[in-house]
Parts: C-alpha cells; structure tokens; sequence
C-alpha cells in the first residue's frame, strides 16, 4: 500500500469538511462492518456492473477504507484501487483496516487537488461520497479526463438519486 498526502489544495479549501470527517473517523458508522442490509445492497450493485477483475479503479472518499477492502478484493492481485479522502484520520483508518494490501493506494487530499494521468482508469466507484462534492460538475469533468474511453462512474448514495444529481 502506497500514501500519499497534500496539505495543500482542497484540502485546505474544505478545511471545514475535513474537520467534520476527522472528528467522525471513531465513530461506529464508519468503522463496524457493513450490515447484512448494506452488504446486500452492495452486492446488489456489484452484480448490476462489468466483473472488476484487473481494472483500476478510482475510489472518491473512501472514509475507513470498508468499501476499498470489497473493492480491492474485487480487482484482485492484477487489478488497483485508488482512493482517497481529505480526512487525515479517516485515512489513518483506512491504513489500518487494509494493512498490507498491495494492490490500494492511499491518498489524503481532495478529487481536485490530485494530479490524475488522463485516461489512466476503469471506472470510478463513487460509494456514499457524490453528495458531498461541493461541485458535482466540476468533480465530474475531473473523473472524466481520468477515464478511459468505453469506462464509467457509479455513484450511490443511501441518500438517493436526488442527491448525487443535486
């Protein structure tokens, strides 16, 4: 497992969301395993998408790290997940639920604030975080210049379809 970290970019820019999901990163919610109802649910989308097997995939808020651990099973050994979050502590979770995972790579910052290779990705597994990008349009063209052609984003959120397209 790789980290990377930025105090700089939006970071700094979300200073007040990184704040509220640091003071969050011990809570239950974001820690106890996924319910049997929330496993179902994800299962669910996993069996509604191309098999992940080999792809790298790009991971926005990946809080603790329990949805980059199904994902990095899910790409497996030839595949890799990258993901990131501007909550230092939720990373510093991350780090400890996926030990040594070799194929993730850990990064503290914001979607904005990353350097991605144009055309470097598989898709973009976007799980509970869409509604908390500030711009959705500008969030999405970033994503997009990071795909490859014939790739794609998922974006889910317990919150429904109203809140990713807010």
């Amino acid at each position: 497992m790789t980290r990377f970290c930025s105090a700089a970019g939006s970071v700094e820019i979300n200073r007040a969301k990184a704040d509220f999901f640091d003071a969050q990163a011990n809570a239950q919610w974001a820690n106890d395993n996924y319910t049997r109802e929330e496993m179902e649910k994800i299962q669910k989308v996993l069996t509604t998408i191309p098999d992940l097997e080999g792809m790298t995939i790009l991971e926005p808020g990946c809080g603790t790290g329990r949805m980059t651990s199904i994902l990095s099973e899910q790409v497996g050994k030839q595949g890799k997940v990258v993901s990131f979050d501007i909550s230092n502590r939720m990373i510093q979770n991350a780090e400890n639920l996926l030990g040594e995972a070799d194929n993730v790579e850990l990064h503290c910052n914001g979607l904005e604030a990353l350097n991605l290779k144009a055309a470097s990705f598989d898709c973009v597994f976007s799980h509970q975080v869409f509604p908390h990008f500030d711009c959705k349009p500008t969030a999405l063209k970033i994503m997009a210049h990071a795909l490859k052609q014939r790739s794609w984003v998922l974006a889910d959120s317990s919150s429904g379809r109203a809140s990713i397209l807010a």
